[in-house]
């Protein structure tokens, strides 16, 4: 049995037309994408999904209001990020089901249930920002775990470390060139 049959379409049962489905976002999904290994801890929120069935395929407009659990990429603290995302999925009926090509997949005609969990956890991760830290908790003011923000901080090379290193005068001579 498929752990995440909860994101199954049954789509062979629809007549041609327009529908709204909703999910539930669980840890199962998250859970099963092995998302701890790209610092996504879990989530919570909805997705909806109008699907639009014609005789040839199907559009399934995804729209996912979510609050998902990322690592800061600063001070490695976990903290709650805000997902609102809309992405679009165009599926059309084969004799043989293919690879996806961008936005658009290839469903065989022999099957009768699309399972959108795969598509739904790739939208949220387009949803999410490239580079994630701690949102300000007031103005300048870091939302980051201070202990690591000093910690870090006790690491850093100052300029003035920098600036007495003979090592480094050649490499600024070749920038002034």
């Amino acid at each position: 049995m498929n752990k995440l049959n909860q994101y199954d379409i049954a789509f062979v049962e629809l007549t041609p037309g327009s529908y709204e489905i909703d999910f539930d976002l669980t840890q199962l999904l998250f859970e099963e994408y092995d998302s701890q290994s790209q610092g996504i801890y879990g989530g919570t929120g909805a997705v909806h999904v109008l699907l639009e069935k014609g005789i040839g395929g199907m559009q399934l407009k995804f729209h996912i209001d979510a609050q998902i659990e990322v690592e800061c990429d600063v001070c490695l603290d976990t903290f709650l990020y805000h997902v609102d995302h809309r992405e679009e999925l165009t599926v059309r009926f084969a004799e043989e089901s293919d690879d996806q090509q961008g936005e658009i997949i290839l469903l065989s005609v022999h099957e009768d249930v699309l399972n959108v969990s795969q598509f739904i956890y790739e939208y949220i991760n387009y949803g999410l920002p490239f580079r994630r830290i701690h949102p300000k908790v007031a103005k300048g003011v870091s939302g980051c775990n201070p202990e690591m923000l000093e910690k870090i901080s006790q690491h850093l090379v100052s300029d003035e470390e920098t600036a007495n290193d003979p090592r480094w005068d050649a490499l600024r001579k070749l920038g002034e060139n």
